[in-house]
């Protein structure tokens, strides 16, 4: 029980010494990403020993052309890039990215659209409700291009 042990040797003994395995402690931490950017280190599991100090983890996240990181959410909740963590359980993080623009390099938004329904043989009565179905992706004007 003590280590160093002191012992009187005035006759004979048998001394014997036992040894435990020091447990190793696991930690999984899950690392996803919102928005276009990569983190540093990937999801993985880091050990330990039982006793010593749990590791710390440097995550680094590094946007994509055209986006900046904004956050770190999950576990633990930060704007801090890069971001030291101590992992002494399981932890989960995402990395959140947004875009720095919201249209192509060199384009300029089209805010107003309309568009004219071709004629039709269905008349319909003032006031009813009519569904439609529209599907679109939004629409960048290049200025040099247009005419």
């Amino acid at each position: 029980s003590d280590n160093p042990a002191q012992l009187e040797m005035g006759e004979d003994r048998n001394v014997t010494a036992v040894f435990e395995e020091i447990p190793i402690i696991e930690a999984a931490l899950t690392v996803t990403v919102l928005g276009m950017g990569s983190v540093e280190p990937p999801s993985g599991t880091f050990s330990y020993r039982e006793g010593d100090d749990p590791p710390s983890v440097t995550l680094t996240a590094t946007p994509e052309e055209n986006w900046r990181f904004v956050e770190w959410q999950g576990d633990t909740e930060s704007t801090d890039n890069p971001l030291e963590i101590q992992l002494t359980a399981a932890a989960s993080l995402t990395a959140i990215f947004e875009a720095t623009q919201t249209h192509p390099p060199g384009c300029v938004p089209i805010d107003d659209l309309s568009a004219t329904l071709p004629p039709t043989e269905n008349n319909f009565p003032t006031g009813a409700i009519l569904l439609l179905a529209l599907s679109f992706a939004p629409l960048f004007l290049h200025p040099q291009k247009a005419s």
